[in-house]
């Protein structure tokens, strides 16, 4: 075959151009198999599945490629809806995005949901609202009932007042008596206690080792209370048998008001927890003395009384040993005589 070229330069004719292209839409011919399209072979458009988007299998087990194939079919002709294809279609089904977990539980919730509740019937009663019970934090502390049972807001009544409600001491009321020892001026002060008086301590040890713990909270109430009201306050705390000088606390105000009075007050304080220390301490040595001794006379005549038991079996043997001598004697006498 005979090729033959042409240059541009050597032909005089201009080239022809090229006819516009008709914005026209063509007739669409028959559909063709696709590898992307699981659409069946007909021309007409074929329903969207149904996806159930309220499943827990996820959002969908269908392939979107599916989705975009169903909403744009590009082979089907709009116009002939009763034309088919005679080419068979052998695209690939549609993959899905996961394998679900169990077919029947997926139909069982689909049926589920699509199954409306059914009326109770006349012989059943109808489910009514359940009771809620509260826990209160507080019940223990304050006595109240442990748990408060909710109605329904058509039966609320009126609010009950609680039986365990806690009680506040005061002049009125005492629930725990008064202070004993507390005064006014030459008179006794009736003041009444915040809390319970507990019982005293029967241990020494334990008597002396909160002394010392609680003296050291009552000096920083005591400190407080005088400079934040600014009253006079002196305050003297000595234990019988402790071997430590007494502890006290003199505020700032009556420091300052009355020097020479506070230190005359002192020494008369020191005075008086001295003696009584020493008293007490000589009461508790003349009391040991005394129980020796007392154990010291009953150990004596313990002694004594031991002795006088040994003593009474000697006579009780030389006795029997003087009634078999005169036995013996006796026999000899009648053994003469005969």
């Amino acid at each position: 075959m005979a090729v033959t070229t042409r240059s541009a330069s050597s032909s005089p004719k201009k080239q022809k151009r090229k006819p516009r292209r008709s914005f026209k839409r063509k007739q669409l011919g028959p559909a063709t198999p696709s590898s992307n399209s699981s659409l069946p072979t007909t021309g007409a458009p074929t329903p969207l599945p149904a996806v159930p988007t309220h499943s827990f299998l996820g959002p969908s087990s269908i392939d979107p490629r599916a989705f975009a194939t169903s909403q744009n079919p590009r082979n089907v002709d709009p116009q002939t809806p009763g034309a088919s294809s005679s080419v068979p279609n052998v695209g690939p089904p549609p993959i899905p995005s996961y394998i679900p977990i169990d077919p029947t539980l997926l139909e069982e919730d689909l049926h589920r949901s699509s199954t409306p509740p059914s009326p109770p019937q006349s012989g059943q009663a109808s489910p009514g609202p359940t009771e809620v019970s509260v826990v209160d934090d507080n019940s223990e502390r304050f006595g109240t009932p442990s748990s408060v049972s909710e109605s329904p807001a058509g039966n609320a009544g009126p609010p009950t007042a609680s039986s365990g409600t806690r009680k506040q001491p005061s002049g009125v009321n005492p629930l725990y008596g008064f202070v004993d020892g507390a005064g006014r001026g030459s008179e006794e002060y009736k003041i009444y206690r915040t809390r319970a008086l507990e019982p005293a301590y029967e241990d020494q040890a334990d008597a002396t080792a909160n002394l010392a713990r609680w003296t050291t909270d009552l000096l920083t109430r005591v400190e407080s209370i005088s400079y934040r009201t600014g009253c006079w306050l002196y305050l003297a705390v000595h234990h019988p048998m402790s071997r430590t000088p007494f502890i006290h606390f003199v505020s700032k105000k009556l420091r300052r008001d009355a020097p020479t009075e506070v230190e005359r007050l002192h020494k008369e304080v020191r005075q008086l927890m001295t003696t009584l220390t020493r008293a007490q301490k000589r009461s508790v040595v003349e009391a040991e003395i005394a129980l020796q001794e007392a154990e010291a006379r009953a150990e004596e005549a313990s002694q004594r009384a031991a002795r006088a038991e040994s003593n009474l079996a000697k006579l009780k043997r030389k006795l029997s040993l003087l009634e078999a001598g005169i036995a013996h004697v006796g026999d000899l006498d009648d053994s003469l005589d005969d």
